[in-house]
């Protein structure tokens, strides 16, 4: 069969005449196949000569690998290897060299071809026409597709089992599937044979019509009906599921049942568990973003449908079809099937409206796993087709049909989870106490849950953690990577591009930009929580909070996507801020640094201001970042475990007795981040926030008060501007001081030792009372406030009372 492969690209290559090193001889092609088929048919040797059925041999075996499954022991017919040395050498010497033979043969005649058929100048071509090298190109493409597909299908498996034979983690499912994956080696091959080739695809499709009877239809699929029956049957069986399970209790676990390991086992481990560890803190932040996130989400579908410019009408529907699938996600993960994931477990819990009407979870993870599918490539049919949009792309796929066949090749690829799901996932009990195995300490729901799926074996969690998931982000990224990388140098680089005109290449620049910052930001809003949960997962410390975190910010993923979609294009962007001026709402900020970047931002001669809208927001972004990031550790760092608050008192053993007293109470579960938080973090709080706004009100001091006046600003304004930014700093300084001055001394007495809860409180009635400081500090320190408020009280007091006229009284004039 090797040989036959090597046969067909070598009559391939050896048709072109052309070809330098094509066999013209037939004496010389026989040589060749007969030294060919000397090398293949070594391997025949092995069976009459290093093969035995003798007992001793089997059982020398049995040192390498101890367990095999029963058939090993009980059947009559079973050959061995009869040195295991010689086994050896043919595993790891023999059969490579067979496979490097054969794949460099083929690939050798395959080069040739590829050179004469796409590369070499037409001078070198034969004098054939173009119609006729055309069809020479499309049937080298063909063979080579039928070739792959069915390699690929027999070669994938065998190259994983060997990985795990390697990592010593042989598994005999996996044995028995490269068997099967080498019996549908001639299915996938007749079936590639038959759709690749245009002739052949043709005569097919023409023959198929001519089956009108519908009882010969009817006869004929008969077979293939009682086949499929029968498949369905056996995969119902559970006989062999039940019988692993029933083993590995037995070595494992001395016959203990789920519920007897929870209440002896489960109370000797040292669990904190907080509110972000419990499902109700995975599930009611996902239901906030689910209730926050429509707006947005129904905000970018309407300005993608109706505001994208002509000059990129193409993209319109490639982004309305990735910001749909991971608007559906949003929803499946937020509300339907929200996952409550046991990562070192492999099991998973649902928490969703779809768990509370009784569906089923594995149908919820088919569900969620489709849609993750067609999300992923959704993202890679946006950059292709903004990659297809350049005409002197090269590499673009101008063909419908073969841009079908490209997106279901990638499709059946990433598919391939869904038959994984299907063989490997349980609700089985004894799994779940399987998997305790790996990490004996889960959060209480994994026994008192119901509705929870496991992974049946540690060989699937192996295959699915190091094989699957690799595969499929690189199998993903390599594909955008691919055609953002032709865009960049179509776009950028390569000076043989030449658009209709500048303005649409700068169009085009721009929109290719903020696409690729519309992919990645929220992208890392979601990968950098799960690559944290990993590591923490890999070296041992592994934490439910952060896996709840990680679940959190997927939910969170649309609701970014569809802001970075109405944010980074020009053209959105323009179109939300003209709805917010057509609305007459201005927003306002009161963020202190906000407040001094904007009055410095005004004076045109500040050489510091930041012009471009972008900058602003990504510097906003920055600090919003940098000041938040304590909000997320909090929520990781707090418990209300009375341990917790029992282990706090070897800090301050004598507080107030509502530390005693009072139930809804919440403590920092570590020591160490209290020290940090107080003595670190809050510092840098206060030196970032204090800094910009120095730098700030210090280039708004220089150019208003020290540098030379402008001569496009009159002396009258320059003398309000003046005024203004006094006015600021006097509104600012006096709340902040009224807060700062009682924390000062808060933070120097308790790093003294000397702690005083009604200096502690003294510093929350100094914050309370710092915000009706700044609100009479606005309307007394600007003049325009002050001139305002006055006339205001002045009016008042100045109103008129007009006496009544009593009726019963009347003047009468002489």
């Amino acid at each position: 069969m090797s040989t036959s492969y090597i046969y067909l690209f070598e009559t391939r290559s050896r048709a072109l005449e052309q070809n330098k090193f094509r066999i013209q001889k037939q004496s010389t092609k026989v040589l060749y196949y007969f030294i060919l088929t000397l090398i293949s048919s070594c391997f025949l040797l092995v069976p009459l000569v290093m093969t035995t059925d003798n007992e001793e041999v089997k059982l020398e075996y049995l040192k390498q690998f101890p367990c095999p499954t029963r058939e090993y022991f009980f059947v009559n017919d079973i050959v061995s290897i009869s040195n295991p040395d010689i086994g050896f050498f043919i595993r790891s010497f023999y059969l490579p060299i067979v496979f490097l033979n054969a794949s460099g043969n083929a690939g050798f005649h395959a080069l040739c071809t590829v050179y004469y058929l796409f590369i070499a100048p037409r001078t070198s071509r034969s004098s054939q026409s173009s119609q006729t090298q055309k069809l020479q190109r499309r049937f080298f493409i063909a063979i080579t597709i039928q070739t792959l597909i069915p390699f690929f299908i027999f070669v994938l498996p065998v190259f994983f089992n060997l990985v795990l034979i390697f990592m010593n983690k042989y598994s005999q499912i996996s044995t028995n599937f490269i068997v099967i994956c080498f019996g549908f080696n001639g299915v996938a091959e007749s079936l590639a044979f038959l759709l690749a080739h245009k002739p052949y695809r043709a005569a097919l499709f023409e023959y198929i019509p001519r089956c009108r009877s519908q009882e010969d239809l009817q006869n004929k699929h008969k077979p293939i009906i009682r086949v499929c029956f029968r498949l369905i049957q056996c995969s119902n069986a559970q006989n062999l599921k039940s019988f692993t399970c029933k083993l590995y209790s037995i070595i494992f676990f001395s016959e203990m049942n789920l519920a007897e390991y929870y209440a002896t086992n489960y109370s000797k481990c040292n669990i904190t568990e907080s509110f972000l560890a419990s499902w109700q803190g995975l599930a009611y932040p996902c239901y906030l973003l689910q209730a926050i996130s429509p707006p947005f989400q129904m905000t970018a579908f309407y300005i993608i449908l109706k505001k994208t410019l002509k000059s990129m009408e193409a993209m319109k529907w490639p982004l309305l079809n990735n910001h749909f699938w991971l608007f559906w996600l949003d929803i499946l993960v937020c509300t339907l099937s929200t996952p409550y994931i046991f990562l070192p477990n492999a099991s998973m819990l649902g928490i969703g409206l779809l768990s509370y009407l009784g569906i089923p979870y594995i149908i919820q993870l088919y569900l969620m796993f489709s849609s993750l599918i067609f999300g992923s490539i959704s993202y890679i049919y946006l950059f292709e087709s903004r990659s297809r949009s350049i005409e002197q792309n090269r590499f673009r796929m101008t063909n419908r049909k073969i841009r079908f066949i490209y997106f279901s090749i990638a499709y059946v690829f990433e598919a391939l989870v869904l038959f994984f799901l299907l063989v490997s996932t349980t609700d089985d009990d004894n799994v779940k106490l399987q998997n305790l195995q790996t990490y004996p300490c889960p959060n209480r729901l994994y026994f008192t849950a119901t509705n929870i799926v496991s992974m049946s074996r540690p060989i699937f969690i192996d295959i699915f953690t190091w094989f699957y998931v690799p595969s499929f982000v690189l199998f993903t990224f390599g594909n955008i990577a691919f055609h953002a990388g032709c865009t960049v140098y179509y776009l950028f680089l390569t000076p043989s591009y030449r658009p209709a005109s500048s303005q649409t290449q700068k169009i085009q620049r721009r929109f290719f930009i903020a696409m690729t910052i519309q992919t990645s930001l929220p992208l890392l809003i979601f990968v950098i929580p799960m690559f944290a949960n990993l590591i923490f997962t890999f070296i041992g410390h592994y934490s439910q909070e952060l896996t709840n975190l990680m679940m959190i910010s997927f939910g969170l993923n649309s609701m970014a996507t569809s802001l970075a979609i109405l944010l980074a294009h020009s053209a959105y962007r323009t179109a939300v801020l003209e709805f917010f001026r057509s609305c007459g709402k201005p927003i306002m900020s009161t963020s202190y640094i906000y407040l001094f970047e904007s009055r410095s931002n005004l004076l045109k001669e500040n050489k510091f201001r930041m012009k471009t809208q972008k900058f602003r927001i990504f510097y906003y972004l920055i600090l919003h970042f940098l000041n938040g990031f304590v909000v997320s550790i909090m929520l990781v760092m707090t418990t209300d475990n009375e341990e917790v608050k029992l282990k706090n008192l070897e800090l301050f053993p004598c507080p107030i007795r509502y530390y005693f007293t009072e139930s809804d109470m919440v403590s920092s579960s570590n020591q160490d981040f209290t020290f940090a938080f107080l003595f670190y973090y809050i510092p840098f709080f206060f030196i970032n926030t204090l800094s910009h706004i120095a730098f700030h009100a210090g280039c708004t001091l220089y150019c208003l008060f020290i540098s030379s006046p402008s001569r496009t600003i009159s002396s009258q304004t320059r003398k309000f501007q003046r005024r203004f930014f006094i006015a600021i700093t006097i509104q600012t300084a006096l709340p902040v001081v009224i807060f700062f001055a009682p924390m000062l001394v808060f933070l120097i007495s308790l790093a003294m030792r000397n702690y005083s809860q009604i200096l502690s409180n003294f510093v929350i009635i100094a914050f309370g009372f710092s915000r009706i400081t700044e609100s009479l500090a606005i309307l007394l320190a600007h003049n325009a406030y002050r001139t305002a408020l006055f006339e205001y009280f002045v009016k008042f007091g100045k109103r008129k009372v007009t006496p009544q006229e009593n009726p019963g009284i009347r003047y009468v004039s002489d």
